[in-house]
Parts: structure tokens; sequence; C-alpha cells
């Protein structure tokens, strides 16, 4: 077999994979809501019926509130039951919708104009037009829907902070909590799936470390605030990420000028919502679905929304002070993109890109499709290259201790191991 050698930039110029959507029992649910592309003559529209979601603490299990669905702690398991219908949706052939009308409601009557020879007037019952849904491949033609079935699926939600144990607790809850015997689907943090996020429609947070069986204490003395990362691309998969606090130093650090960040004061009853100078207007639109469900969490906070560069006194006072932080305040270079990540090896005998796919993504540019558990969760040691559109980045990771029980039966040690990931390396570089 031959050497093998570095990737051709074709190969990594490829476009990205699209998204497929979520198979459960044999059909695709896709995002969780209603889909019907323009070339399609039938389609699915998925609408939810109900939530039920359990805390899982070792072998116990707790039903929580309605209002804390989707509240979720980075240290602990949840199991989602998601009970939804997947309704068959056939375009009406001829039917043209008039470009008038923008809203059908059984309260008023629409104009109908049929290609044919005929003409109709009356209410759109049992008629629905994707394009008031989100989905921008949606038809704009009319289409007509028939119900289906209750269905059920099971969502194990696991924190990057959750033990091996309580890993392990929740998918033998979700087994255990399965009375109907529907399909389970595993969600580690970080790597939840669009139909995941729907159910919550824009309302999911995850908050930083432990909830002691009260996800929504929030009376923590030694945090005065809480700051949020806005993640999605669609605003009913709008998701709030706690950015871990720093006992020493200032928090203005993780700030980044792609970004949209969400700052709650938590005993002023206030949220600073802070727009960085490069996000985009669909992440701000994102954003605003976010606060609109935090503030009915966190009591009806005021909210004031900054953008970056008119930051008052006291918004950076709660951060423990201005520090220096990646801004893009002087760069007049346009960062509508999305970076893009590949994992390189030559396990196979040949040195070959895997891509790492954000979960979410729509063809929308998405500043932060990435976390860093996706390097450090990685077999070790393990090779990424990052382009990041104006730089390119290679990551190395490191060389397992040897005492790890997790490598003990592999061969992570032998010599030529070690030769394999030199040379790996070196191809990376060439690579890149």
């Amino acid at each position: 077999m031959p050497d093998p050698v570095a990737i051709k930039p074709e190969v990594l110029l490829k476009p990205q994979e699209v998204y497929r959507g979520l198979i459960l029992e044999g059909e695709n649910v896709f995002r969780g809501r209603g889909r019907m592309r323009p070339e399609d003559v039938r389609g699915t529209n998925v609408t939810t019926t109900a939530i039920k979601k359990w805390w899982i603490k070792e072998y116990e299990h707790s039903l929580l509130p309605e209002e804390q669905n989707g509240v979720f702690h980075s240290a602990e398991g949840y199991v989602i039951r998601w009970a939804y219908r997947a309704g068959v949706i056939r375009r009406l052939e001829g039917l043209v919708r008039d470009p008038s009308e923008r809203k059908c409601t059984k309260k008023r009557p629409l104009t109908w104009h049929i290609s044919d020879t005929s003409e109709m007037e009356g209410a759109c019952s049992g008629i629905t037009f994707l394009e008031d849904s989100e989905d921008e491949e949606a038809s704009k033609e009319p289409a007509v829907e028939s119900g289906g079935p209750e269905r059920v699926a099971y969502f194990f939600w696991q924190g990057k902070g959750c033990t091996i144990t309580e890993k392990g607790a929740a998918a033998l809850m979700t087994v255990e909590l399965d009375e109907e015997r529907g399909p389970q689907v595993r969600v580690p943090q970080g790597e939840e799936v669009p139909a995941f996020l729907n159910m919550f429609n824009g309302g999911m947070i995850v908050l930083d470390g432990k909830s002691d069986m009260n996800p929504l204490m929030i009376s923590d003395k030694l945090k005065p605030f809480r700051l949020f990362v806005v993640r999605g691309q669609k605003k009913s998969e709008a998701c709030l990420l706690e950015v871990p606090w720093k006992k020493n130093g200032s928090m203005a650090t993780s700030l980044r000028s792609r970004g949209c960040y969400v700052l709650h004061h938590i005993a002023g009853n206030k949220i600073y919502v802070w727009h960085g100078v490069k996000a985009t207007d669909l992440l701000r639109k994102v954003t605003k679905r976010a606060v609109i469900r935090l503030r009915i969490w966190f009591s009806r906070a005021a909210v004031e929304n900054i953008n970056e560069g008119s930051e008052s006194k006291e918004f950076w006072n709660l951060l423990a002070g201005k520090e220096d932080y990646l801004s893009m305040l002087a760069n007049s270079r346009p960062m509508e993109f999305t970076p893009r990540l590949w994992q390189l090896s030559s396990s196979t005998g040949e040195f070959l890109p895997t891509e790492v796919l954000y979960p979410c993504r729509t063809g929308e540019p998405e500043a932060f499709p990435f976390l860093q558990t996706d390097l450090y969760s990685c077999e070790q040691p393990a090779l990424f290259l990052l382009d990041a559109q104006y730089e390119i980045y290679v990551w190395s990771g490191w060389w397992p201790v040897q005492s790890d029980p997790r490598f003990r039966e592999k061969n992570q040690f032998t010599g030529d191991a070690q030769v394999r990931f030199i040379r790996d390396k070196r191809l990376a570089l060439e690579t890149a």
C-alpha cells in the first residue's frame, strides 16, 4: 500500500452535506415542525401535542412541572417524552393563492384563482399555507392536511458534566419510563438535533453546574449574574448556553463580536442583551425570541439592548470590569460565514478528512457551530483542521496517559502508533 499523502484542496471545498432530518419509526420528522419543499407533491407536517420531562439522579427520577421543560443543567441528565402527530400534506394541483392575501383564517374568506376555467370563494378549512412557518424551503402554494395518529419518542439528554454513572442512569431510566416502547434517542449536550430544540419553541436554556433538585434556583450568592451565549439559526431552535463562571477575572473576555450574549443581573432583575458588531440580523432575531422566554422564567425582568461599542459603565462593572476580548469593531472584513471543521486520520491506511457537522445547520451563516467538547471528546491523540475563512488552524490533541483505563487495551502506546501520529501531523500541516 502506498504511503498516505496530504489531502487535496478540492476534497475540503466540496459543499457541506445538508441536514437530512431525524428518522423515527421509519419516518422523517425533519426538524420537528411542518415541512414541504416546492418540488414535493406530498409532505409531512409535524406538530407537538405534549411534553413530559424527568430529572434523573442516580437511580431516581422526578417528573418536573411543565414550566421547567426548557431548563437544563450541564451536570445532570434528563429524560423527555415527546408526543407528536405527523400529518400528511398534499399539494392542491392547479390552485394558486391570491398574492394579495397574507393570512389564511377561518374568519375571513379568501379568493382562489383556478388555473382552468372555474373560480371559487370560501373559507380555508383544512387548507394549510406552509410559507407562514419558519421553514425557508416551505411551499408558497396551498395544501390540504390530513391528521395522523399520536406517536411518542423519548430523548435522554446528558449534560457534559454528567458522571459515567449518571449517563448510564439516564439511559436506563429511559427504558423504564418508555411505556409505549417508542424510539429512544440519546442527546449529548451540544449535539441537540433540531427536532429536540423545537420542542421548546426557542425556550431552551442550559445552566452551568447542578440544580440541587431546583432547576430554577438562581439565588447563588457567588453569582451576581449569569452570562449566556445565544445559539441557533431559527427562532424556534434558539438555545441559551451559560458561559462558565470565572471566580477571578472579568467575564468580558468571553464576548465575541460575531455573537449575541444575554447578561442576567440576578439581584437587579434586569436583562442586558449585547449584540456584537458582526452579529447577523438572523441571530439578532433568534436572540429576541430567546429573551422573551427568559423573561417569563425570571419574573419578567426589564430588558436593555446594547450594541457593541456603546456599553455603559454599569454593564462593564457587572462583568467585573472591562477587559480585552476578540473585538472586531475595527475589522472591515465581512464575517457572514460558517467555520468548517474536519477530523484528520490515516487509520484506514489513507489520510482522510471526516467533517464535523453542526446538527442544526440550515445553510445560513453560523458563528459558533462547534464546542470544545467536539475536540476533547474524541479518542486521543486526535488531529483537526479548522477553516475559519481567513485563517486555517491545525489542532493537535494530547498523548493519553498510559495509566488511563480507557486506553489500556489499545495500541496508542506502541512505537508504530507514535510514528503514525507524527506522520499525520506532517500531512495535516501540508494540507493546511
